[in-house]
């Protein structure tokens, strides 16, 4: 597909969140995919579905990450819908939206909720403790003191490096080219330490090779989320989100009594154009 402008881009935002679809946790099968809109205020996320209203409290957020922007036909722009795939008491959110002007800084301003809202991060510096703030950033995640920068977290510091966390003190330990010890005056350390881990290992193959790793697997086995992670080596999270776009693009389907993943018949024809393309 072609470029026309910037108004046939979508930019997709996914939020992994601890979700409760039904009494006691239980999980209604039906509702496995809905279809809503995302609304962030100054401490909560909303999702509205339909005549429903899901309020998200920022602590029940595990993860947020931004994909790509990539272009869109008018027949698809009609069709965008915000999916919920849930697994467990997880779910995975993919908002897609247009990105005129407003919607372009979206994630971005979603990110900065989120890590404002965990807030109350603390970095220990010789005994001495100075508020701290993250913030998205292409290279990495970045800490500012004061609004300024200050520290950038970047995959290459964190590769072959461990992150300790001691929930019940609200600490963590990031022993990079120096020790970086934050505190947490709220329960934010495991959120941000499931962020850290996966923001920073989330893009281990490029984008185009995963893609073809999932479509190939797909056409010779029909297969749920939990058994692409555990064949293909990707996380639960990146599973979900790139099946999620297949479902958007119409590659894949889902059927929803099996909970199996299969190819259509345009996500063949993606998967065979690729094979001719490398032979």
């Amino acid at each position: 597909m072609t470029v026309q402008g910037t108004e046939n881009l979508i930019r997709k935002v996914i939020v992994r969140f601890r979700y409760r679809a039904g009494k006691n946790g239980q999980l209604f099968p039906q509702r496995s995919w809905i279809s809503g809109l995302l609304i962030a205020s100054s401490r909560r996320l909303i999702l509205a579905s339909g005549p429903f209203m899901r309020i998200l409290p920022f602590s029940s957020i595990l993860s947020i990450e931004d994909g790509e922007t990539f272009p869109l036909t008018e027949e698809g722009a009609a069709r965008m819908i915000p999916l919920v795939h849930t697994c467990g008491l997880d779910a995975y959110l993919t908002l897609i939206g247009v990105t005129p002007s407003v919607r372009i800084r979206l994630t971005e301003e979603l990110y900065e909720l989120l890590c404002s809202f965990h807030g109350g991060y603390q970095l220990l510096e010789d005994d001495k403790e100075t508020p701290v703030t993250f913030h998205s950033d292409p290279d990495g995640i970045l800490l500012r003191r004061n609004g300024r920068d200050l520290y950038m977290i970047t995959p290459s510091m964190l590769k072959g490096k461990e992150i300790h966390t001691d929930e019940r003190r609200g600490i963590m330990h990031l022993h990079l080219d120096r020790g970086v010890t934050i505190a947490s005056s709220f329960p934010g350390i495991k959120w941000l330490e499931m962020f850290i881990n996966h923001y920073m290992k989330k893009r281990t193959l490029p984008l185009e090779e995963r893609y073809l790793k999932v479509l190939t697997y797909l056409s010779e086995h029909p297969s749920s989320t939990c058994a692409l992670t555990a064949n293909l080596g990707l996380m639960a999270i990146e599973a979900s989100t790139i099946l999620n776009e297949m479902v958007f693009l119409e590659w894949v389907e889902l059927n929803h009594y099996s909970k199996l993943y299969t190819l259509t018949e345009r996500g063949s024809k993606v998967l065979a154009h690729h094979r001719e393309s490398d032979s």
